[in-house]
């Protein structure tokens, strides 16, 4: 009973700790983006991800059949219309968006956050 409250503890502490962290508040660059989100998405949840990140349906659409077959230039290019479209084009977004219930792809969040704590220095304050 005791290690279930200290897991709470634990799992409470991490999430302030991402919630501080200003990591997560800068832009992905394009390039990151490719390595740790496009090989690891499928096309049904391509089409859910892109609606998470604030593409309509339709755009998403047009994206798929622009590019049909070729789910990792989908992403990319779902990425890409996020950018140029959302004032919340950050890392914290976007994990937010992949751990959505309609998304589902929390092991991809968890992957994401991993990397830009390991690769993104944090600012000096």
């Amino acid at each position: 009973m005791e290690q279930q409250g200290q897991k709470t503890v634990s799992a409470e502490k991490k999430t302030s700790q991402e919630d501080e962290d200003s990591r997560f508040d800068m832009e992905p660059s394009t390039q990151a983006l490719a390595n740790q989100v496009t090989p690891k998405v499928t096309g049904k949840e391509l089409e859910f991800l892109a609606i998470e990140l604030g593409l309509e349906k339709c755009e998403f659409g047009i994206i798929e059949s622009n590019h049909p077959l070729d789910v990792k230039r989908q992403t990319l290019e779902v990425l890409s219309e996020w950018k140029k479209k959302d004032e919340n084009y950050t890392w914290r977004f976007l994990i937010k968006a992949l751990k959505a219930p309609a998304v589902n792809l929390g092991g991809v969040a968890k992957d994401v956050k991993q990397w830009v704590i390991d690769n993104i220095p944090k600012p000096l304050r």
